[in-house]
């Protein structure tokens, strides 16, 4: 009985021998070293935004991948190749179109093997900076030249350099303020002055000696004058033109007595490519003086100052007169016409000109063609006399009307076919001479000159006299003779002056009084 339980007992102890043996023969716990990636790449054969294969660093320790591409590759469509221990298998699969713009964890796995995980990182090379040959900046710069007068930046537009430069300004020697791509040199050098006087050719060379570029300098000339050439305005169509002094930059300007000159409205002309502040054309109160800005196209400026005063009697008197020598200059020959000096300070040699106490008394023009009468004869309101015989005139302003103080009007030898009716407004007029003209009617208005004596008007067209001639109470001679009027108004040969003075016609044999 007692074999049987020791026989058991040394099984046991056999048994437990032999177990502890084959335990120590069993491998080891799996290890990542039976499970890797060992290659991951990406071919060019495969991967269309890539021109050169690309293969990746594996960290072992971290279980990471690092692939760079180059910079812009597209990372959003790439398909790697990899080559992973035999019998594993890998999930994403290989040749298997990934996005990589943020790591992709791959999974390795085997039977009997703890799965390994690699995170696979693509990132992109940084750009790389081309070698350049470029000019960034050019200008003149003042301090750097003694001969300039301001700072001149230019304009760079593909390889033309454009400065705006005064045309006052000396560019025979100017150092230039050139900045150029790093490391890069240029041609000619700037640390001596160089002439701008035409076109000048830089040449800029890369750091590397494989890019040069050819750069043009144009200096584009501004007009720097700034002068007020004419300065005007106009009242009732009348222009009135300003004395313009550019040494004291003063403009003065007379307008008739009474005009208001806290509205007038100014025209302006300037130099070429000058502008003006106030504007031309803009309405200005002249109580005070006015500065005007005058800005010349290189930038500079200079202050006018405008005074505006009224025309003494005897210059609105001149005014008339330099406007009827204007008007009429173009129909005469410089030879045969007005011996009058418009740039003498006085009329006093003017001929034909007569001044009394002040004021043109008194104008006579004869041998000249006078075609027309400004309608500002208006200020001549002290005229006496007036003389205008020539052969050219063929219409009499009505102003005239307004000549209160006209005693004697002569226009011999003209183109007259009619009178206006303001010519029976000229009550101090004593003598009325319209020889030789082409007038064919006479206005009735005629009968309002109370103190006419004398009427001339043979040699014209006339067909008939207005009766109202017999109105006139001073009259004392009529001339129409060589007229074809035939018959004479009984009532004007009949006529008696206030004294009782009995009229004198003459006339031709054939003309009747009825």
């Amino acid at each position: 009985m007692k074999f049987p339980n020791f026989t058991i007992l040394l099984l046991t102890i056999l048994l437990f021998f032999g177990c502890s043996k084959e335990e120590d023969k069993l491998p080891p716990d799996p290890v990542k070293g039976d499970l890797q990636i060992l290659s991951f790449q990406f071919l060019a054969d495969n991967n269309s935004s890539i021109s050169n294969d690309v293969i990746g660093e594996i960290n072992e320790d971290e279980n990471k991948i690092y692939l760079s591409l180059p910079f812009n590759t597209s990372v959003t469509s790439l398909t790697p190749t990899i080559t992973i221990t035999n019998g594993a298998t890998i999930t994403p699969g290989n040749n298997k179109t990934q996005d990589f713009l943020e790591p992709i964890d791959y999974v390795l796995s085997k039977a009997g093997l703890n799965n390994v995980t690699y995170s696979v990182i693509v990132t992109l090379e940084e750009e790389q900076e081309e070698s350049d040959a470029s000019i960034l900046n050019f200008s003149f710069l003042k301090e750097n030249n003694a001969s300039l007068s301001d700072n001149y930046e230019a304009v760079i537009e593909n390889n033309e350099i454009k400065l705006q430069i005064s045309e006052k300004e000396d560019l025979q020697s100017i150092i230039p303020i050139i900045e150029i791509s790093e490391g890069a040199t240029i041609s000619p050098t700037i640390d001596t002055g160089i002439d701008f006087r035409n076109d000048v050719v830089f040449t800029v060379t890369s750091e590397n000696g494989e890019v040069q570029k050819e750069y043009t300098v144009k200096i584009v000339r501004l007009r720097s004058v700034k002068d007020v050439v004419k300065f005007e305005v106009t009242i009732d169509d009348k222009a009135f033109e300003a004395i313009i002094n550019n040494d004291l930059n003063e403009i003065r300007l007379k307008v008739p007595e009474g005009t208001d000159i806290t509205s007038l409205t100014p025209e302006t002309q300037l130099s070429d490519k000058a502008e003006v502040s106030p504007l031309s054309g803009t309405s200005q109160n002249f109580s005070n003086p006015v500065i005007y800005t005058v800005t010349a196209e290189d930038g500079s400026e200079k202050e006018y100052t405008v005074y505006v005063g009224f025309l003494s009697p005897l210059e609105s008197d001149r005014q008339f007169l330099e406007e009827l020598y204007n008007v009429n200059e173009a129909y005469n020959s410089p030879s045969f016409y007005l011996d009058w000096d418009l740039e003498a300070s006085t009329m006093q040699n003017w001929e034909g000109v007569t001044i009394v106490d002040g004021r043109v008394s008194k104008l006579v023009i004869s041998g000249v063609s006078i075609n027309e009468i400004p309608v500002s004869i208006t200020a001549l309101n002290q005229l006496k006399t007036l003389t205008i015989s020539g052969k050219s005139l063929a219409i009499l302003p009505p102003e005239i009307g307004s000549l209160e103080h006209l005693d004697t009007l002569t226009l011999y030898d003209n183109q007259l076919t009619s009178l206006p009716i303001e010519i029976g407004n000229l009550q101090s007029l004593k003598g009325l001479f319209l020889r030789n003209n082409l007038l064919e009617q006479l206005p009735v208005e005629l009968g309002n000159l109370n103190n006419l004596s004398i009427l001339e008007v043979q040699n014209n067209n006339l067909n008939k006299l207005p009766v109202e001639i017999s109105n006139i109470p001073n009259l004392l001679l009529l001339n129409i003779t060589n007229n074809p009027l035939t018959e004479i108004p009984q009532e004007i040969c009949e006529m008696t002056t206030e004294g009782g003075r009995q009229i004198t016609i003459s006339k031709d044999t054939d003309d009747e009084c009825k």
